[in-house]
């Protein structure tokens, strides 16, 4: 399920597997086998790789495990833009 998703994701946002690879930091293979196999990779921290392919892909984290959006879902780069925000309104306070 997890390799379908990413691949739904990827071509919503219009990106071949290359792309999504190189955006994501890993070489293009392991995007394809987790699309097409379902595999994982080795030695890699998949909580991080799947983090930076809902970044890449603008979708939810969410989304890439179980298929589905949640009504309150937000994904990865939402997050990190209000993050990104609030931090300059504080500085800027300060």
């Amino acid at each position: 399920m997890l390799g379908k998703n990413i691949r739904a994701a990827r071509i919503k946002r219009g990106m071949t597997i290359k792309e999504l690879a190189g955006h994501a930091q890993v070489k293009p293979h392991v995007i394809r086998d987790m699309e097409n196999r379902g595999s994982l990779p080795r030695n890699t921290d998949i909580a991080d790789l799947i983090t930076k392919i809902a970044r890449v892909a603008n979708t939810t984290i969410s989304f890439l495990i179980t298929g589905k959006v949640a009504q309150n879902a937000v994904a990865v780069q939402e997050c990190e833009r209000i993050v990104t925000s609030a931090n300059k309104i504080l500085k800027s306070i300060e």
